[in-house]
């Protein structure tokens, strides 16, 4: 009896669990005429197949993902094949670029060389003709003195008897034109006013010849002060703001002259109430071998100057002149020369006058062949702006070198550092 009651309850669940499953949808008939332990196994066996089809789903899903991931990497392999083969070509191009370049450059070099020939001897050229002009200028001179004494003589004579001029002598290199009768004889200052005209065009011829090479190349861009404007291409140079900060280095070297290495400022604007001012001097210290410049264009290596408030500057080590740069006034014109004549000297030029000689300054260094000089300027206190001007030319020799002596080393000298700083004082 409990066996039966056992079935009976067996059974009434298993048609419990078939009304459900056919209210769910999932009701199949093939589970009525099944035993109670049947039904469990193929509930059992419908499960792990519903599990076993969403498992093939999910690998489908995997596989699909997985196909798009290999297209991708295809498509990427394929852009980077293209970029490779891009970059082989711009390769190819690149080394084709850089043999013409070095063809150009070659051929560049080969100008270079031809241009330097050509200067060189159209340097020499000029330097014959110029030395040819400049003989006939001497003796053009030596003929206005002649005629001068000649009209001289002819005004004192016109007193005297008939015949007394005709026993004069006569300039045999100058044949003057000849003067109608009753007319005036030109005077001395119209002969003096002729020759100066004479001398402004062969002064304006000169300068026409005058090669490129021997210009002052302008001042560096790249390598000057903080404080310090450029303009003009370079050759005007105004500070900006305080009294320091501002030096200029030679964008090139100066170009050697038969009487030394020169350049020449004009100062084109000061300022009152500073002590001290402008510094000029020379450097062999290329602009492309600094770093930066320092505050003052004293401190620079291998640097010659003169300036500031009667200081000059050898190499760092300090002496005294009785010229003081704060002096200068605007319209000045100051020089620099490196003397050419073994000696070495150093020396300032203020409008045509020496003012300073520092003598045999650079004498160790003119002995190098191959020694370069930048110039070197620094803008200083009571010197507001400076041009350089590229067509200066050394004033002509002798020079008196006692007049601009400086002081013996030794001699009590105010140091720049030793300043005090209300001397300097931003405007």
């Amino acid at each position: 009896q409990q066996q039966q009651q056992q079935q009976q309850q067996q059974a009434l669940q298993q048609q419990a669990a078939g009304e459900q499953a056919y209210g769910e949808g999932s009701y199949q008939p093939e589970y009525d005429d099944m035993l109670p332990g049947q039904y469990d196994a193929a509930a059992q066996a419908q499960a792990a197949a519903v599990d076993a089809n969403e498992e093939v789903a999910r690998l489908n899903r995997e596989n699909q993902d997985l196909w798009v991931q290999t297209a991708e990497q295809q498509e990427c392999i394929r852009k980077l094949m293209a970029e490779l083969e891009a970059a082989r070509d711009q390769e190819a191009l690149a080394r084709v670029r850089a043999e013409e370049m070095q063809t150009e450059v070659q051929q560049l070099q080969a100008e270079l060389i031809e241009e330097r020939r050509r200067r060189s001897l159209d340097e020499h050229d000029w330097r014959s003709e110029r030395e040819g002009i400049l003989v006939e200028l001497r003796q053009l001179r030596q003929l206005r003195a002649s005629d001068a004494a000649q009209l001289a003589a002819a005004n004192a004579s016109a007193s005297m008897p008939a015949g007394g001029i005709a026993s004069m002598p006569t300039a045999p290199l100058y044949a003057p034109s000849p003067v109608p009768s009753g007319s005036p004889l030109p005077s001395s200052a119209s002969l003096a006013a002729a020759t100066t005209v004479f001398e402004d065009r062969l002064n304006s011829k000169l300068e026409l010849l005058r090669p490129e090479e021997t210009l002052v190349a302008p001042f560096s861009a790249e390598m000057c002060g903080v404080n310090v404007e450029l303009k003009e291409e370079g050759y005007l140079a105004t500070r900006t703001r305080g009294c320091r900060q501002s030096v200029l280095i030679g964008a090139g070297p100066l170009p050697r002259h038969p009487s030394g290495w020169y350049f020449e400022l004009e100062v084109v604007e000061t300022v009152e109430g500073w002590v001290g001012g402008l510094g000029l001097g020379v450097t062999r210290t290329a602009p492309g071998q600094l770093r930066r410049v320092p505050d003052k264009a004293w401190r620079l290596p291998d640097t010659f100057i003169v300036g500031y408030w009667g200081c000059v500057f050898l190499n760092g080590k300090e002496r005294r002149t009785r010229w003081r740069a704060d002096t200068l006034p605007k319209g000045a014109h100051v020089g620099v020369l490196v003397a050419n004549d073994g000696s070495g000297d150093l020396m300032v030029f203020v409008d045509g006058n020496l003012v300073v000689a520092a003598e045999g300054a650079l004498k160790e260094h003119i002995a190098d062949p191959s020694a370069e000089f930048f110039p070197v300027v620094d803008v200083f206190a009571a010197t507001l702006a400076v041009r350089l001007l590229p067509r200066a030319l050394p004033p002509p020799p002798p020079w008196d070198t006692k007049a601009g002596a400086l002081s013996r080393p030794g001699s009590p000298s105010g140091s720049m550092v030793s300043v005090p700083r209300s001397m300097c004082s931003s405007r």
